[in-house]
């Protein structure tokens, strides 16, 4: 061959010159001097039209036809998937063969440029769905729509009658209301998949295109960081969150956490564009208490005073009950001289301090606000107070606003456990009406300048929706995981004032 041309070569081989199996094709220089480069080697053979473990895929012209030895069965089923989009059944006759059954495809009889590929295996071996169910048409990205409040349902909570109660009542207070199938949001923006994309894109197009701009979203259902339910703790991504990276790579503050409001960040600062607020609840059960709790909230039932808790210092940079101390000085008067302070510092004992707190819970107060450590399900590695104690609650319909300034109370993505931010929405005996908590890891810095610009808001001179206030105190802080991983447990809507 000429060294700069490019050739191809076919060469004849016996068949008896191949394997079952694997086959090595060499090329053996034939002198000190030779080169051997080459783009590709194609090997082809004849083969015997056989079933592995009763099933064969393979090509066939459309003018040939082909005998297919070794099924166990006659119930087979022969399937052209030419066009993946459109599966055709093949006509076949089946009769006794020497290894099992055999069965006859014949020719279509037509010429074509393309072979045909087959797929042939025992009927019960395809796959059926589980369930089929119609959609309906929905017109989502249509600019006509027009809301103040989206709420987001998982199917299962659409048509419960508090969600009903709860819409008449904001709508009797002025708002416009939408009520959206989580699955119509997946159909119009990801093609049908299951992702927190698609209520991006979804929140985007409303807030840029809908004859009313929405201002507040309420996500009715959990999710979950593990969507496929890999872990075997259960399905429960009903209305997925935004996972994101927070603190430094490489060091304790990494976590990968849930953010609502990176759900409607539309320019990255941190700050959605939208009010958010989640009711992270599994069944409907769930659902209609957590529902039932906002719909008969009236601040008139709850003694309006504070509960104040701060961890102890010990060696750590922050002075958790100064923090308080400024917090309170922020409240109305009343409130201030009425403010019920639980200093972990000034209890004989943590069994004293949890008591303490169980007992001015269940007194009923109108905020509680805990400064110091915790983790998803506790105050203080003690603990002074965990979710158990939380769904153990009594105190009725007095029910709190509960703001937590420590590190993942918030945390609700977790499919095998409940923060303490779901367990006080979902004690049924009390808890709280809403909880203002982190699913991140956080230093108090940031925290604490939010917290102050949300008192300042909450017992401003007018009343505030929670959404609003939660929304705009973030503005107070430059910490990024801060902004991002404050999540308004609650309604957005509602008003404690």
């Amino acid at each position: 061959f000429d060294s700069l041309a490019y050739h191809e070569q076919t060469f004849d081989i016996a068949p008896s010159q191949l394997c079952e199996g694997g086959n090595d094709i060499r090329f053996v220089k034939t002198s000190v001097g030779d080169l051997v480069l080459f783009s590709y080697a194609r090997l082809t053979f004849p083969r015997i039209y056989r079933a592995d473990n009763d099933t064969l895929s393979f090509t066939q012209r459309s003018t040939q036809s082909a005998m297919i030895d070794g099924f166990t069965t006659t119930n087979l089923r022969v399937l052209d998937i030419s066009d993946p989009n459109a599966p055709q059944k093949v006509h076949t006759v089946s009769n006794t063969g020497g290894s099992g059954y055999v069965i006859t495809i014949p020719s279509l009889g037509t010429k074509s440029k393309v072979a045909r590929t087959l797929l042939a295996q025992p009927a019960e071996s395809f796959l059926h769905p589980a369930s089929i169910s119609f959609n309906q048409p929905s017109g989502l990205n249509q600019s006509n729509n027009a809301a103040d409040l989206i709420i987001i349902s998982h199917q299962s909570f659409i048509s419960l009658p508090n969600l009903a109660a709860l819409v008449s009542q904001r709508q009797a207070q002025g708002f416009s209301v939408k009520i959206v199938d989580l699955e119509d949001v997946f159909d119009e923006f990801s093609y049908g998949s299951h992702t927190p994309q698609a209520l991006i894109d979804f929140l985007s197009r409303a807030r840029s295109t809908w004859t009313k701009a929405p201002s507040y979203l309420l996500l009715l259902g959990d999710a979950s960081y593990d969507p496929r339910n890999y872990s075997g703790f259960g399905n429960y991504d009903l209305v997925p969150t935004k996972l994101i990276d927070t603190g430094a790579a490489g060091t304790s503050s990494a976590l990968e956490t849930a953010s609502d409001d990176a759900l409607a960040d539309l320019d990255g600062d941190g700050i959605p564009e939208i009010a958010i607020g989640r009711l992270p609840v599994r069944t409907t059960a769930e659902a209609n208490l957590v529902l039932s709790k906002i719909v008969n909230f009236s601040p008139g039932n709850v003694p309006q005073t504070a509960v104040m808790i701060a961890d102890t210092q010990g060696s750590y940079y922050w002075n958790f009950e100064a923090s308080n101390e400024q917090l309170i000085n922020l409240l109305p008067a009343n409130m201030q001289s009425n403010a019920q302070r639980v200093y972990r510092r000034l209890e004989p004992s943590d069994a004293a301090t949890r008591a303490d707190i169980i007992n001015k819970f269940n007194q009923g107060t109108a905020l509680v606000n805990y400064s110091g450590h915790g983790n998803v399900d506790v105050w203080t590695g003690a603990p002074i107070f965990n979710n158990s104690d939380a769904m153990a609650l009594t105190n009725g319909n007095k029910l709190p606003l509960v703001v937590v300034m420590d590190c993942l109370n918030g945390y609700f993505a977790a499919p095998n456990l409940d923060c303490i931010g779901e367990s006080l929405l979902k004690a049924p005996n009390g808890g709280s009406v809403a909880s203002f908590v982190s699913s991140g890891l956080t230093i108090p810095d940031g925290q604490h300048a939010m917290g102050q610009r949300l008192f300042q808001l909450l017992y401003g001179a007018q009343p505030i929706a929670l959404g609003d206030a939660t929304r705009q105190a973030k503005l107070a802080t430059t910490d990024l995981d801060v902004r991002r991983t404050w999540i308004l447990l609650g309604d957005p809507t509602m008003k404690i004032r």
